[in-house]
């Protein structure tokens, strides 16, 4: 069922206008000013992947076809291609922080595309390896960044990838509908 689902939201997301980002394709579902400030600061985290760090920059390019952004109050990798960035993590945050959050969500996707399915059992191997890669880039910047990544792998502690985490974070995302 959850690749039903996949399969007819990547479809609904092709339909939709977009706008293209160093090639990926941008779609705007949270309604303000057109996404020009949420395409624009999307830009900024891209070119920061480029000027810093080769290899990641080339996995988001690779592994990252499509940007959806929400409202919603989570960012998850949508297989195959798809990032769902919710404006959470784009408006209020910097763009070291932004351009770490599209590293790892795009490790979600270079692993899913090595059909290791995100399930029970491997769910929290992933999400370590997806912060451990965001946490990287980030103290490879320095300063700031080193900060930053004491703090996502900090939130490690507390695991948001248990099957209780998900049924809250289901249970929000039913609460945005009311």
């Amino acid at each position: 069922m959850n690749a039903l689902k996949r399969l007819i939201a990547n479809t609904i997301f092709r339909v939709l206008p977009a706008k293209s980002v160093a090639g990926i394709r941008c779609v705007n579902l949270a309604g303000t000013d057109g996404g020009e400030s949420a395409i624009r600061r999307i830009t900024e985290a891209i070119c920061l992947l480029d000027s810093s760090n080769e290899v990641l920059h080339r996995r988001v390019r690779r592994f990252v076809k499509q940007i959806v952004i929400w409202p919603g109050p989570y960012t998850a990798a949508v297989r195959p291609v798809t990032v769902q960035l919710s404006t959470t993590h784009i408006e209020p945050n910097d763009i070291l922080e932004l351009a770490s959050v599209l590293v790892h969500e795009a490790t979600h996707l270079e692993i899913a595309a090595w059909r290791i399915a995100y399930d029970d059992r491997h769910r929290e191997r992933i999400e370590r390896l997806c912060v451990k890669e965001q946490a990287g880039f980030l103290r490879r910047i320095g300063g700031r960044g080193a900060t930053m990544a004491d703090i996502f792998e900090e939130r490690l502690a507390t695991p948001w990838w248990t099957p209780e985490a998900h049924r809250k974070d289901i249970a929000k995302l039913h609460g945005l509908g009311k």
